[in-house]
């Protein structure tokens, strides 16, 4: 004891000091713990506010395909609708055709008729139905081949259409 009575003034120094050095410490460390809060704060809003806009760019890039999508398949479905109508009266016209071929056929089998004369306006020639039969089979090619050329399109389109998956495969 007679040692903490002399050195009593000096201890206290030291005993102040130590509180100070410790208030400092403790001072610092609640800033530190206050900044790294306010840094978290930070970080998180813009954070939040990132991840917002991503959200918010990827809503408006989904509904752009969405419509693009709708808008394809719309266009797609008509020009599905005018092809096949086109298809149908090339059809209907070749059937139309293969049943005047047909009726003229039969008529012509049983009775052949004399060549005709050519009507004004027609070159001089030898008249007749071999003339009439060489447009009719020119005219019937003609329609094969529309058609033909009608069904390779629409079998274009139809692939075209699964591709893109307008239609179940």
């Amino acid at each position: 004891m007679p040692f903490l009575l002399a050195y009593w003034r000096p201890l206290a120094g030291l005993a102040v000091l130590l509180a100070i050095v410790a208030g400092i410490i403790g001072y610092g460390h609640s800033r530190y713990a206050a900044g790294e809060a306010a840094g978290k704060a930070h970080v998180k809003k813009a954070w939040d506010a990132a991840a917002l806009a991503q959200r918010t760019a990827y809503a408006e890039a989904a509904a752009a395909a969405a419509q693009k999508e709708a808008d394809q398949r719309k266009a797609a479905e008509e020009i599905e609708h005018d092809l096949r109508t086109k298809l149908s009266a090339a059809d209907a016209g070749g059937r139309s055709l293969a049943r005047r071929l047909h009726d003229y056929q039969a008529s012509a089998r049983g009775c052949p008729v004399p060549g005709a004369a050519p009507s004004a306006g027609q070159p001089a020639g030898s008249g007749g139905e071999p003339a009439r039969a060489a447009a009719i089979g020119r005219a019937s090619e003609d329609a094969f081949a529309t058609c033909a050329r009608d069904a390779e399109r629409l079998n274009g389109y139809d692939a075209w259409a699964k591709s893109v998956g307008l239609q179940a495969q």
